[in-house]
């Protein structure tokens, strides 16, 4: 990776007790970036599952406002 930047974006830690649907919005800055999506998962070892199967990106087109929800 010589020459080139790397951005980290991390999100806060959290716990889901549930089968969840997680949304994140990825933006690039210029057309001279390159996208690449890491998931880092640290428990995977003790379940000996990590579920990663069913991931889209969706090109342009903005998460759901509706979709998300608020923390109260």
């Amino acid at each position: 990776l010589k020459g080139r930047r790397i951005y980290v974006l991390e999100s806060p830690t959290f716990t889901l007790n549930n089968d969840s649907v997680l949304t994140f919005d990825l933006y690039r800055r210029s057309a001279a970036i390159s996208l690449q999506v890491f998931f880092v998962a640290t428990q995977w070892k003790k379940f000996k599952w990590l579920a990663i199967d069913n991931i889209a990106l969706n090109y342009g087109i903005p998460c759901r406002e509706g979709f998300v929800k608020k923390p109260t």
